[in-house]
């Protein structure tokens, strides 16, 4: 048995469904009905079912409306999405055209790439597996077009041999590449962006400006809940000193004993559960995100006793993990008094306007629920003003928020009230 050129490109048309069917969440529909009509074009000319090739002129009118397509189904989706989106319909397009020399090379660099992006919305076993075998396919259609007329048995010990070789550098970058720090970066601005860190300061920020950089995305198993259920939990901070939010060393202490013991803590489960997937980009932390309260046996995730997740190792890459929520689970604590504790607790100094009109409303109003009304009742008037570009607060945060400027995000009024409440003996 031989093969000639032309059942190379049989195998390109089979690597470019197998992409389309890995890749189908992340494709637009259109673009998934097109693809077969493209395949069996192809083969229709590759092996003489029909005698005249496509010309210029349709691959001309196909590339036109399909770009019309892409950037009226890309809006909104993102730049990634759509990039992915673009490079399947091209090598659709190019799988059409190979009438040069060179256009089969550009096909396979074309597909290689997009079996690359299979990895980054699923790295399952499957996904894996997948993948590796699309690689292998591409490299055999090169070899059937070096050995045009060479026997099978031939090009598939070449494959064989090529993959084995390839196979020990592939799993040490695999290995070395994620602990590496970038080569290169994009430039950052001045001002602060929204994410992760291990503490956070309202007060010293000038402008929050949002990022567009991706954190994880969420794949529901049927209908997204509902809005006010979509409360991601990934970091507690308790400790407050007067102007920073950071995670409690206690705390920390207490989750890493609990690490080493092996001692998983047990999430509340309680209602209707919520089945979801969560691919979370690299973030070099340990938290995870997930909905309250958050349930899952995968064995690199350990549930803390903040009812958050951490991952058993940081993570320099995507993780992929499944998790099932509770939101109507009471958060019921295994450690109240070190809660209460965390959450009472105050800074040694600072903000004493706040503390002295603290002090002068509960004489006027003995009685707690009176007393945080009147607190609310405060805030609630129509001179604080939410903004994501505060003034700067250096110094004593609360004081400046509460009585001067009366403006900030969600984390000037958080830690306002979370002060307050502390100044008054209830846990917040």
């Amino acid at each position: 048995m031989t093969f000639n050129p032309a059942r190379a490109h049989v195998i390109f048309t089979l690597v470019l469904w197998g992409n389309a069917l890995l890749l189908a969440q992340q494709l637009h529909i259109w673009l998934l009905i097109l693809l077969p009509l493209i395949g069996l074009m192809r083969l229709a000319i590759s092996l003489q079912w029909q005698s005249q090739g496509i010309s210029v002129r349709t691959l001309n009118l196909f590339g036109l409306l399909g770009a019309v397509a892409l950037a009226y189904f890309a809006w909104g989706n993102g730049i990634m999405l759509a990039m992915v989106n673009l490079l399947t319909f091209s090598s659709g397009l190019k799988l059409l055209a190979l009438n040069k020399p060179r256009d089969p090379q550009q096909l396979a660099v074309a597909l290689l790439f997009l079996t690359a992006c299979v990895l980054v919305f699923d790295q399952s076993i499957p996904a894996a597996i997948g993948s590796a075998l699309l690689c292998f396919a591409i490299l055999l259609a090169m070899l059937v077009l070096q050995y045009a007329h060479g026997p099978l048995p031939l090009v598939l010990r070449e494959s064989a041999i090529l993959s084995l070789q390839a196979a020990p550098i592939a799993l040490l970058l695999f290995v070395v590449l994620p602990q590496l720090e970038p080569i290169w970066r994009m430039p950052r601005a001045g001002g602060a962006q929204t994410g992760l860190a291990d503490n956070v300061s309202p007060g010293d920020i000038a402008r929050l400006a949002q990022s567009s950089s991706l954190a994880f995305r969420a794949t529901f198993n049927g209908d997204a809940p509902s809005a006010g259920q979509r409360y991601w939990r990934a970091i507690v901070m308790e400790e407050f000193d007067g102007q920073r939010w950071s995670v409690a060393q206690s705390r920390s202490r207490l989750q890493a004993r609990n690490r080493n013991s092996g001692l998983r803590h047990p999430m509340p489960v309680a209602g209707a559960p919520i089945d979801y997937e969560i691919m979370a980009e690299p973030s070099r932390q340990h938290w995870l995100y997930a909905l309250d309260s958050a349930n899952t046996s995968d064995p690199r995730i350990w549930p803390q006793a903040d009812f958050t997740l951490w991952a058993e190792r940081p993570l320099n890459s995507a993780m992929q993990y499944k998790v099932r929520s509770y939101p109507d689970a009471p958060l019921r604590s295994d450690y109240p008094y070190i809660d209460v504790q965390l959450n009472l607790a105050l800074p040694a100094a600072g903000n004493p306007r706040t503390q002295r009109w603290l002090n002068e409303l509960r004489r006027d109003n003995p009685d707690i629920n009176q007393l945080l009304g009147r607190v609310q009742a405060y805030m609630g008037q129509q001179g604080f003003s939410y903004t994501l570009s505060p003034p700067p607060m250096q110094g004593d945060m609360v004081d400046l928020f509460l009585f001067d400027y009366q403006q900030g995000f969600c984390g000037h009024y958080a830690s306002a009230v979370a002060y307050l409440l502390r100044l008054v003996s209830v846990p917040g």
